[in-house]
């Protein structure tokens, strides 16, 4: 039976994908958090796992997120998106990767494919648009401008 507890120390194996991984963990970084999780080969568990430890993304689309690292093997330094498909080829020789959300799930906010831009959230306030979906997990269906 797996050992569960609310203490932060012990992982509650009831939540996580059951999905079989190495020993290794992966350490995996979200803006200044950094958090140890299992490596997994399944890319859509990764993100599941991600999805569940970083609570600005719990309400985020699976496919609105992506995976990126600094440190796949012959592209070290460079912040490299990688594809489900080659997930599981790379996933054992990473040590850290980062989630977020796709550049193009952002397109009507600024450029499309930058992420960033301003926009009118109620009360009148100009908010940078990723700094509030991040802030309060909003999708940005859910900000509307006010009436006049």
């Amino acid at each position: 039976m797996p050992k569960t507890s609310t203490d932060a120390t012990v992982v509650n194996t009831e939540q996580l994908p059951h999905e079989p991984h190495t020993k290794t963990p992966l350490m995996l970084r979200h803006n200044s958090r950094k958090i140890l999780v299992p490596r997994l080969a399944n890319y859509e568990a990764m993100v599941k796992i991600s999805k569940n430890k970083i609570r600005a993304l719990r309400y985020v689309a699976v496919e609105h997120l992506t995976l990126t690292s600094t440190t796949v093997p012959g592209f070290e330094g460079e912040k490299a998106e990688i594809s489900k498909e080659l997930w599981p080829e790379v996933v054992d020789q990473l040590r850290t990767f980062d989630v977020q959300r796709v550049p193009e799930s952002y397109t009507g906010f600024g450029k499309a494919g930058y992420g960033m831009g301003v926009r009118e959230a109620p009360g009148n306030f100009i908010v940078k648009y990723e700094a509030f979906l991040t802030r309060w997990g909003i999708s940005e269906g859910d900000c509307v401008k006010p009436e006049p």
